[in-house]
């Protein structure tokens, strides 16, 4: 009978924490869609499209939050409209630094992470690196600017 007693108890309280947890905003958010990685290939196939590129490595910090705060609202600007299929939103992970057929505009000053480019016919239209919160709008609104020169 204690048994039962303490289960119901145990039930209880997971659904009353629950409920409470949903109640104050606090349940697990839906996850980002995943941003695509941009190969070497990939981008030296295809010159004529506008590159928006977050150059990340793992174990950074800013990088994570550019990837859940900057990156989705990113994508999802450019895969509609006037940007719809001359624009594609990328990361390259350059933990273990660039591979060695890795175009020279990649590696030309990518001193922090992250680092944001936009890069179009090999030409280097904007970069800006770090990334944090208050920043973030005036970020968004360099890389439109840097886009919509060259559309």
């Amino acid at each position: 009978m204690k048994k039962i007693a303490l289960f119901s108890l145990l039930a209880v309280f997971m659904l009353s924490a629950n409920l409470f947890a949903q109640n104050r905003g606090m349940s697990n958010p839906p996850a980002p869609s995943p941003i695509p990685k941009l190969t070497v290939e990939e981008y030296k196939a295809n010159p004529d499209k506008i590159y928006v590129v977050m150059f990340t490595a793992v174990g950074c910090q800013p990088c994570r939050k550019a990837k859940l705060e900057l990156l989705p609202e990113l994508f999802e600007i450019f895969s509609k409209g006037k940007y719809q299929g001359k624009v594609g939103v990328y990361t390259v992970d350059i933990t273990k630094g660039f591979s060695a057929d890795a175009p020279y505009e990649w590696k030309d000053g990518v001193t922090a992470m992250p680092t944001f480019r936009v890069l179009y016919n090999k030409a280097d239209l904007y970069t800006s690196t770090g990334f944090a919160l208050d920043k973030k709008e005036n970020l968004k609104k360099s890389i439109l600017e840097a886009v919509d020169s060259k559309l």
